[in-house]
């Protein structure tokens, strides 16, 4: 079995490196002179979205909805509930002074009851 030879060591002295301007750069392929267009994968990009889109999108703006009419609903739950407590409020202070003052017993100008 053979090998193929190595190749030669860089040198060592900075006088015996080829200059910059020496070098000559390496021709650009065929594809590259003649420009080519380059393939985009876009497409890939759209493949990747397919499953948000089918799969993500419908459970937020479900949780969207549901968060939304829970609102409402906790908003008019929370003005009934106000509502309510009005009237019992409402409803205890005057059984409270009817309690109090009796029916009809006081005179017109008791204000106190």
């Amino acid at each position: 079995m053979t090998y193929p030879p190595r190749a030669p060591h860089r040198p060592h002295s900075r006088q015996q490196e080829p200059s910059p301007q020496a070098a000559s750069p390496q021709p650009a392929s065929p594809q590259q002179k003649q420009g080519s267009p380059q393939r985009s994968n876009w497409w890939l990009g759209l493949v990747a979205l397919l499953p948000i889109a089918c799969c993500g999108l419908p459970v937020l703006l479900a949780a969207g909805v549901s968060v939304g009419a829970g609102a409402v609903l906790g908003g008019i739950t929370g003005v009934l509930l106000l509502l309510l407590s009005v009237v019992l409020v409402v409803v205890a202070v005057r059984r409270t002074r009817a309690a109090r003052c009796g029916t009809g017993a006081g005179s017109d100008t008791d204000r106190s009851c």
